[in-house]
């Protein structure tokens, strides 16, 4: 068994290249620059590789796909407050797939979506704050590598309400890696704060690690707005947390089922659970 899952960790990490370029309809406009707003429905596509200093790709529009074709978008300065690439409040119907994402604050982030967004097959590198960060209903986030993100306080994807006041529904974070969380005085792999039974599932978190003995470092950070939005319901099914770091933690919080999760270095991991079925620690 334990044979098993260090192989799957070296999977993992084997897999976070960039990623591969998709057979997709045909692009109806290619980005040549940056910074771009895309205010109309339509297939966006990449042309080649881009940089910027500032803001990247901004999506004001219901009715997007963003296909990068696994090119790369840079941030030359890594500046706090950037976002590479982002789906602007009550958008619909946006997909941001194919894309590399790197040494932006934030990866990509999705404000307060309108719903059915879903943000697939990206990686996300060097990020200072967040590597996705998506708020709002009917969000899907799968297929996603997030690597290296390292700043005050850093965390590979952050779930967040529908508004401050509301919890979101709807929300999926699937099949996703997420490696090396560092550097900052609260680290997290996943966060969850003001949803309403999102679902957890097939994601592996590989070392998640503070700056100091007094830095706050975990797997999975379950939270409440002050507002009013909480985070209820939780499910986290067949995700791998694997630890080859000190100081890192499992659960902070109580999800309401957990099942087939694992742990590798880090036992009791998912202890945390208020329901729990077959899960298996590897000391």
């Amino acid at each position: 068994m334990f044979a098993r899952i260090i192989a799957a960790a070296g999977l993992a990490l084997a897999s976070l290249s960039a990623p591969a370029q998709e057979t997709a309809p045909t692009c109806g406009t290619f980005i040549t620059s940056l910074p771009y707003t895309i205010s109309a429905p339509g297939y966006y596509c990449l042309k080649q590789n881009l940089q910027t200093d500032v803001m990247s790709i901004q999506i004001l529009s219901d009715d997007v796909v963003l296909n990068c074709r696994g090119k790369t978008i840079t941030n030359t300065s890594r500046s706090q407050g950037s976002d590479g690439i982002a789906v602007f409040q009550g958008t619909r119907n946006v997909t941001v797939q194919g894309c590399t994402v790197r040494d932006f604050d934030r990866g990509i982030s999705v404000f307060s979506s309108g719903g059915n967004i879903s943000v697939l097959n990206n990686h996300v590198d060097g990020a200072i704050s967040n590597g996705i960060q998506a708020g709002g209903n009917d969000i899907r986030i799968a297929n996603n590598r997030i690597t290296n993100i390292h700043g005050q306080q850093p965390t590979g994807i952050y779930l967040v309400p529908q508004s401050p006041e509301v919890s979101a529904t709807g929300q999926e974070v699937i099949n996703n890696v997420i490696a090396n969380v560092y550097g900052g005085q609260i680290n997290t792999g996943i966060a969850i704060g003001g949803s309403t039974a999102p679902r957890i599932t097939n994601n592996h978190i590989i070392d998640i690690e503070g700056n100091n003995e007094t830095s706050f470092s975990v797997a999975f950070w379950l939270m409440n707005w002050a507002q009013g939005a909480t985070t209820t319901g939780v499910e986290m099914i067949n995700n791998t947390v694997t630890s080859r770091v000190p100081g890192m933690g499992g659960i902070w919080g109580q999800p309401q089922l957990c099942r087939g999760n694992v742990s590798v270095g880090l036992p009791g991991a998912f202890s945390g659970c208020l329901t729990s079925f077959d899960t298996t620690d590897i000391p």
